[in-house]
């Protein structure tokens, strides 16, 4: 993985491949081209902080490559608003400031739910919070957000869009958060802003480089080649890329290759590719990326550790959720030979000091002394002020599709709205 400007010591830098073949609907009946407002240059913005991003590659065969950022969490009235940036870097027909030829899918919509798939983790208070969500009789299902089923039509290359999901309100003295972006490492302990300020940053290049070319690293070691028993037949290879350690997370990036070409997979809750006793640990949605389980190498015997969890009290389900990509996005991104997706398993936090671990997937063979690299809170030269209150209200006939750079701080939702949304917060274990 790329990580870039603060979430990592220096020096350390990485890439990672991550999955890009998803079939995930648009919610609903309803799926609204966006209104075009102008035709989008690359612009910049030297007072836009950047406090951290990854490289993300799709895996549709296109090899389409993006920077997914991390802007601000920002209180606001009765909320909290995120506010994060997607930039397509490279692919087919990759002129600056073109529209990306195929509408991609950023792996982001909830599978059957079409809401977003990220979270905030209150470590302090072992909760995760999820995007406020539209309720009522006859309300569309989504978040109080610029949903990627749209944003995704409008990304242009080289261009930067600048995105925002509405949340709960953070208690009080909470002043610092992770970010979970399900198809990437958690971005450790983002800066809370006060109501009625915005960060502002201070490295006129910050915003710029956003779009600078990025290279994704293969595995550092990969699992002998196995048969998946559903389709039966078809070949395929585990490989870790690195493993992330930060205060409260622990993040593992894996690769699936197809080794020979196959059907679509349909048996997805099958280990190795999933924890053996998965269906046991989390009752919701199994085909999540929980297979990996992590023993520090440190010279003491330790319990294995195993993937987070967290509650699915949104959908009134009442089960435990794996913290990590769901597999179920992108099973026919592994049809051809040669096909590899990437996709993150988030565990509890490495005992400090531990500087190697030892990686199991279920009924293969360990892949042992893989290096840690520590990851910290963002250090990004940036400061705090004041900020004019605009304001924007969701309408899915014409969904917000996002923001230039130059619009930084981006309007943030209408309070008058909120009362058709419910806020739910999760329990983290």
């Amino acid at each position: 993985m790329s990580l870039v400007v603060a979430l990592l010591p220096a020096g350390c830098s990485w890439s990672s491949q991550e999955p890009g073949l998803f079939r995930t609907p648009a919610p609903g009946p309803i799926d609204p081209t966006p209104t075009p407002t102008a035709v989008w240059t690359p612009s910049d913005n030297p007072r836009l902080p950047v406090l951290g991003a990854w490289v993300w590659a799709s895996a549709d065969g296109t090899g389409t490559r993006y920077r997914i950022a991390v802007h601000a969490v920002r209180r606001v009235v009765a909320a909290t608003v995120l506010d994060w940036s997607v930039t397509p870097l490279t692919g087919p027909g990759d002129r600056v400031g073109a529209v990306l030829p195929d509408v991609p899918d950023l792996g982001l919509t909830r599978f059957s739910e079409g809401n977003l798939n990220v979270v905030l983790l209150d470590r302090s208070h072992d909760a995760a919070l999820r995007p406020l969500t539209a309720v009522g009789q006859g309300s569309q299902q989504h978040c109080l957000c610029t949903p990627p089923w749209v944003v995704q039509r409008v990304l242009r290359f080289g261009v930067t869009t600048l995105l925002q999901a509405a949340f709960p309100a953070l208690p009080r003295g909470v002043d610092r958060v992770d970010v979970d972006i399900t198809t990437l490492p958690v971005f450790p302990d983002v800066p809370v802003t006060p109501e009625g300020e915005a960060p502002f940053g201070t490295d006129a290049t910050a915003a710029a480089a956003l779009a600078r070319p990025g290279t994704p690293a293969g595995p550092v070691v990969r699992t002998p080649d196995f048969a998946y028993p559903s389709p039966p037949g078809q070949r395929l290879r585990l490989g870790v890329v690195s493993v992330l350690a930060g205060p409260g997370t622990t993040s593992v990036s894996w690769t699936i290759e197809s080794r020979s070409d196959g059907n679509e997979i349909t048996g997805i809750t099958v280990p190795p590719l999933v924890a053996t006793d998965h269906d046991q640990r989390y009752g919701y949605a199994g085909g999540y990326a929980s297979a990996p389980s992590v023993v520090a190498v440190d010279g003491r015997r330790r319990s294995p550790l195993v993937a987070r969890s967290l509650t699915t009290d949104l959908s009134g389900l009442h089960q435990q959720e794996c913290l990590c990509t769901d597999l179920r996005l992108w099973t026919k991104g592994l049809v051809r030979a040669g096909t590899t997706a990437t996709v993150v398993t988030d565990l509890p936090a490495l005992p400090r000091g531990a500087r190697t671990v030892d990686i199991a997937f279920p009924g293969l063979p360990v892949l042992r002394d893989i290096p840690v690299h520590r990851i910290t809170a963002p250090t990004v030269a940036a400061v705090t002020e004041p900020a004019p209150v605009r304001t924007w209200t969701f309408r899915m006939e014409d969904p917000q599709a996002g923001w230039p750079v130059d619009q930084w701080p981006t309007p943030v939702p209408n309070p008058r709205q909120l009362g058709g949304y419910q806020a739910t917060v999760d329990r983290l274990r």
